[in-house]
């Protein structure tokens, strides 16, 4: 095969990728006319045809999705090929498309990326902040950061570290008063409010019973403190992230027996950013992620409720859709991303799942 039919591969596997003559059109910088008379020519070339064309979108035929297969292969080595020779010049090139949740863009995204593109200034980015999964092959993206555990089998992922979400109210909150007065539920708030796991058990505080004296058969020591915490808790509003489907599922640790809360939250937000601007507001407590509200913490703007829920770390991964050579300017990105979590302090970089 000619440079001239490599060419028309790549391109083909463009049209593949957008979804439309017309898209592919756009991001190669021809007309629409020039791709089809391309892909016309390679159809005529291997003696087959690749795409069934509609008004409305293409569908691969069986040998359409053989090549594109293959071509995806070899677009893989080729752009390794160009960034190798790049290296070796000292310097990597190119554009990463990448996505991440808003939660994570101050604390992790922009010092990770500001080292970055220091030390590669002939790479360039392109930023896409949504809190909505994106589609790596038809949004052609090469990086995607996910909170939770990956669901698509067929992209590589690597595992990047962890978040540590906090129930957290503001002081504007009406009745916020009742989850901060003196009757503290049996758990140590500094800690909790420093991104610890919160103690089982603190010292005698008013309302619990002593250690030396004995609690009621049955019962924990104070667990009917907590409980009575919890019910506090439940009368307030509560405000769901955009991962929180349904009622508000919540247990906390009382002793050796968690208790369990439920509460149907009064607003839903799509957005993690708006849903910590409503808490801040004092609309609703929320369930957010700990690097987002460190500041607010620290300034009082925003509190952590004296007893945390379980499971409060959510892993990290990083997702792209290269199957065995990963782009250099990638692998430079996904290995300062992990040092940035590691530098936060979250937690050990991880391995590939």
């Amino acid at each position: 095969m000619n440079d001239f039919e490599i060419s028309d591969l790549l391109l083909f596997c463009q049209v593949v990728d957008s979804g439309s003559l017309s898209e592919a059109a756009k991001r190669s910088g021809r007309t629409r006319s020039a791709v089809s008379q391309r892909l016309g020519r390679l159809e005529e070339r291997l003696g087959a045809r690749l795409l069934l064309r509609t008004t409305r979108h293409l569908e691969l035929t069986e040998e359409g999705q053989s090549l594109y297969q293959r071509g995806k292969v070899f677009e893989e080595l080729y752009q390794d090929t160009l960034e190798s020779l790049s290296a070796r010049k000292g310097e990597l090139q190119g554009a990463i498309t990448m996505t991440y949740p808003a939660a994570i863009s101050r604390s992790i995204v922009q010092p990770a990326i500001r080292d970055f593109l220091e030390q590669h200034p002939a790479v360039s980015l392109e930023l896409i902040p949504s809190d909505k999964p994106l589609n790596l092959v038809n949004e052609q993206l090469d990086l995607a950061l996910r909170v939770g555990q990956p669901e698509d089998s067929s992209l590589t992922c690597l595992r990047l570290g962890s978040l540590r979400d906090v129930l957290c109210f503001s002081p504007q909150l009406p009745g916020a008063e009742r989850l901060s007065d003196d009757r503290q539920p049996d758990t140590d708030e500094s800690r909790i409010s420093a991104g610890m796991q919160p103690d089982q058990r603190s010292a005698p505080q008013k309302g619990n019973p002593s250690p030396e004296e004995e609690p009621e058969q049955g019962t924990q020591p104070g667990e009917d403190h907590n409980k009575a915490f919890l019910e506090r808790l439940r009368d307030l509003p509560h405000l769901a992230c955009p991962w929180q489907a349904g009622a508000l599922h919540y247990r906390f640790p009382s002793g050796d027996r968690p208790l369990g809360l439920k509460v149907s939250p009064r607003i839903r937000c799509h957005s993690m950013q708006e849903a910590h601007t409503l808490v801040q507001a004092g609309l609703g407590i929320g369930f957010l992620p700990e690097v987002m509200i460190r500041d607010d913490l620290e300034q009082g703007r925003l509190r952590a409720c004296p007893l945390q829920p379980e499971g409060q770390l959510n892993p990290v991964y990083a997702l792209h859709p290269y199957r065995q050579l990963v782009p250099a300017r990638v692998r430079a990105l996904l290995t300062r991303l992990q040092a940035q979590f590691r530098e936060a302090g979250r937690t050990k970089a991880g391995e590939e799942a």
